[in-house]
């Protein structure tokens, strides 16, 4: 609620939505001023909505006169804030809730690690062109933490999450490319975001014919020839088996909306450009 007593829905992620919790404003005797900065702001339905991005700062009772004047104006009230959640196994993200800088793939494949603060999401409309099946676009996971299991596993424990008799799956491992008026490169996609990629589960295309994962399934070859365009959102991780390198990993995709998405511009938020 602001000083005209009208309301304002915020979504909070990563640092912020810790940091709101570890605060526990709602275990409070008394009315919270709170400020929040450097909001990812749209209209929808008719009302404007926030969402906390990588510079999002929080405040609360800060020692300024304009929290004083709401205080003064809401002190009396009471106000207990209210936390609204979802258990995280239901949350979907969508593209309209969750942060992020729109690049070309121009521009993203000129960033460097270094220069990325953690889990911070880039969005990038291109269209899939190929597949690279070189080392597979499957492979057998631990069903614990999905990291790929040695050929010869016996079901004794995952060497990675070290769960004992860990049982094992068939994970997607899609290294997808993507080109847009730009650029080229690659995106690694896995798991269920293959599944919404191709339409189908691993097991689906692996149960309906005898296939070879350095071969290109029918359903990616279909894929490739109708160059579908899909908005991708990606964040960049060290490669670990090149130097100097880096990977792009999908960590959502969409279909492109009928309408335009809002996007974060660093530059209006008080940010220098990433690249």
């Amino acid at each position: 609620m602001d000083f005209e007593e009208a309301e304002f829905s915020i979504s909070l992620w990563g640092k912020a939505k810790q940091q709101i919790r570890e605060l526990k404003l709602w275990e409070k005797d008394s009315t919270q001023i709170v400020i929040i900065t450097s909001l990812a702001t749209k209209q929808f339905d008719g009302e404007i909505h926030g969402a906390s991005m990588s510079p999002t700062m929080i405040y609360v009772n800060l020692d300024i006169p304009e929290v004083k004047q709401y205080l003064d104006r809401f002190g009396s009230f009471n106000i207990q804030p209210q936390l609204l959640t979802r258990k995280f196994e239901l949350v979907e993200e969508t593209s309209e809730t969750m942060p992020f800088i729109k690049k070309t793939i121009s521009d993203l494949i000129q960033i460097s690690v270094l220069e990325v603060e953690p889990g911070q999401r880039f969005q990038v409309e291109a269209e899939v062109v190929g597949f690279d099946v070189d080392s597979g676009w499957f492979y057998t996971a631990c069903k614990q933490c999905t990291r790929k299991l040695p050929p010869a596993y016996t079901g004794r424990g995952c060497r990675v999450c070290n769960t004992p008799q860990s049982e094992s799956m068939i994970w997607y491992h899609l290294k997808t490319i993507v080109q847009d008026e730009t650029s080229s490169t690659t995106f690694i996609i896995f798991g269920t975001k293959g599944e919404k990629l191709l339409g189908t589960s691993v097991n689906n295309l692996i149960a309906s014919a005898a296939v070879d994962p350095e071969v290109l399934h029918p359903v990616m070859e279909r894929l490739c020839e109708k160059r579908v365009k899909k908005i991708f959102h990606v964040t960049v991780k060290h490669n670990e088996y090149k130097e100097d390198a880096v990977s792009f990993i999908v960590q959502n995709l969409f279909d492109l909306p009928s309408t335009p998405f809002p996007f974060v511009d660093p530059i209006a938020v008080g940010r220098q450009p990433i690249c």
